[in-house]
């Protein structure tokens, strides 16, 4: 099944706006010995099987391909992963494409080396064991994760609560009579428990001319497994929307940029906590500021986004992403920036639409799993190419100026874009 959108062509895809250079950034080192460089052909995807074209196939057709957004509807420069075209039978029509419903009763830099091998970790002034002790309780699943090989487009089903950070950003209308409706749209991570990371497309109006910050007819569910249904999942409402002041997801699909700083902060208007038998939860790890995952670590991606026909529709699954070095990712991209993007690849593999927001994490030596992108835009057809994430260490100075001193944010300077 191909995604359906507009595509581009190869003149069209113009220059994003070089961000601002942020702070130093330390990328963790790898014991790992140094891949080769994959061909472009071996290049795809998160969630979608790819033929197994060419090199020479693969990079026109990347060329010529649009951007995917990964939340919904078609854009001039790319497609964002966020739930857009018509997913299941049962589907209300929303701005962004129709989006699946479930009506149930409410009473149940350092950067990565521009090769194919890690960088070298540079020195920083931040003390790395320090930031172990306040970072807290956090990465460990209560179920461990079954760590299969396996695709999103395409994905294998997750073990139920075994990525229990994952969180599904929900359409939610009240139809009275004690029955509601719920459609997923995105995905995102519970990071703190009141607060949540995904990304700012996922908030554009049917026009993509704005980003709302008004929560009304949107829900977070905490602890789900099946896609838009509530059993052993809980409702939260959302009482503030951050978007990154600089986001230029507005403007992109005009001026055929390339999006930058596609991340949004949720404050939930409950309180999470993870002893609690109901949600099955557990925040991600917050990474160091300015640190980025070494290059070819095998981190993994999850969501609910469109497999194209490869099965486990209506459950979360999961697939691994091994991290891309910024000049491999610019081989499709042309202009990514890892002063605020990450990219991630695997062979058929890579997130799609409705995979938008959903974390990228990584296991470190600890056990313990940290976030360290939230899904933004990749190639169309999906999994063709690397997938984009925005980089959450670079962003984590901004986002902590609304975590209000939770955990390692209360040693984390806030430092509001100018």
């Amino acid at each position: 099944m191909k995604c359906s959108h507009k595509m581009l062509n190869a003149d069209e895809i113009l220059e994003a706006p070089r961000p601002a250079e942020g702070p130093k950034r330390r990328q963790q080192s790898s014991n790992r010995p140094s891949p080769r460089r994959q061909s472009h052909s071996q290049d795809r995807h998160i969630l979608t099987d790819s033929s197994t074209a060419s090199s020479k196939r693969v990079w026109m057709a990347v060329v010529a391909a649009m951007v995917v957004i990964l939340v919904g509807g078609g854009v001039a420069s790319g497609v964002l992963f966020s739930g857009s075209g018509t997913e299941e039978q049962n589907s209300v029509s929303t701005g962004s494409g129709s989006t699946s419903q479930t009506i149930v009763s409410s009473g149940t830099s350092n950067k990565p080396s521009s090769g194919s091998g890690p960088a070298k970790a540079t020195s920083s002034s931040f003390n790395e064991s320090y930031w172990e002790k306040i970072r807290g309780d956090c990465g460990v699943p209560r179920i461990k994760p079954e760590l299969v090989t396996s695709r999103i487009v395409g994905g294998t089903e997750a073990k139920k609560n075994s990525w229990p950070w994952q969180i599904s950003l929900v359409k939610y209308k009240d139809y009275g009579g004690g029955y509601i409706g719920v459609g997923h749209t995105c995905g995102g991570t519970l990071i703190a428990p009141r607060f949540v990371i995904t990304a700012a497309h996922c908030f554009l109006n049917s026009l993509r001319t704005q980003v709302t910050s008004n929560p009304k007819g949107l829900r977070v569910l905490i602890g789900a497994h099946k896609k838009s249904e509530l059993t052993d999942a809980t409702v939260a409402k959302i009482s503030r929307i951050y978007h990154h002041p600089k986001n230029n997801l507005a403007t992109f699909t005009r001026t055929k940029k390339i999006p930058v700083y596609d991340i949004t902060v949720l404050k939930l208007a409950i309180s999470i906590n993870p002893d609690d038998a109901k949600p099955i939860a557990t925040f991600a790890c917050l990474p160091n500021p300015g640190v980025l995952p070494a290059t070819q670590k095998r981190c993994w991606a999850t969501g609910w986004g469109k497999t194209l026909d490869t099965g486990f529709e209506k459950v979360l699954k999961q697939t691994p992403q091994k991290i891309s070095s910024e000049a491999a990712c610019n081989k499709f991209y042309g202009k990514i920036s890892y002063d605020v993007h990450l990219c991630a690849q695997m062979t058929s593999m890579g997130t799609c639409q409705g995979d938008s927001g959903g974390p990228l994490v990584c296991q470190g030596d600890d056990g313990k799993w940290t976030l360290f992108g939230a899904t933004s835009f990749g190639p169309n057809p999906c999994a063709i190419a690397p997938g984009v994430f925005a980089s959450v260490s670079h962003f984590l100075s901004w986002v902590c100026c609304h975590l209000e001193n939770y955990g390692p944010c209360a040693k984390v300077k806030c430092t509001m874009p100018t």
